[in-house]
């Protein structure tokens, strides 16, 4: 049965999603280099790090996927190890957002993961400015 064959799936420990993520960024550049064209990678945000607002906190209470995959355990475990790997292959193009609500006080995610209005606004703003530096400094 399909239940039977998912319960055989192993899930991914936060290693393996590190490791599958940094690959995924060798190949985006190396792909990217070899057209000739820049790219922005990005770690998005989660509520993990951001003080939760009461819908905010109902929402991760009844949500299967944010109880039972351990969230917090997985960001915090890959987020350390992003940082380090961006910092020591010195990639410019890979914004880590993780945290970027940790100082937000109003309500940002809709659910687990999707922004509110306000939390796309802010983050596009970021991603924005972002782009722009980085073009600035190839001038």
């Amino acid at each position: 049965s399909e239940e039977a064959s998912l319960a055989s799936i192993p899930i991914p420990t936060p290693e393996d999603v590190f490791e599958y993520y940094t690959r995924y960024i060798r190949i985006m550049n190396a792909t990217a280099e070899s057209m000739g064209v820049r790219i922005v990678l990005i770690w998005q945000p989660t509520w993990i790090y951001k003080p939760l607002t009461d819908y905010e906190q109902y929402q991760i209470d009844h949500s299967g996927w944010a109880r039972s995959y351990t969230v917090r355990d997985y960001y915090q475990v890959i987020d350390p190890l992003l940082e380090d790997y961006v910092a020591d292959h010195q990639l410019d193009n890979v914004l880590i957002y993780s945290d970027f609500f940790q100082n937000e006080e109003e309500t940002i995610f809709m659910d687990t993961v999707h922004l509110t209005e306000l939390g796309n606004t802010l983050v596009s703003e970021d991603i924005a400015r972002n782009i722009v530096d980085l073009i600035n400094e190839e001038d």
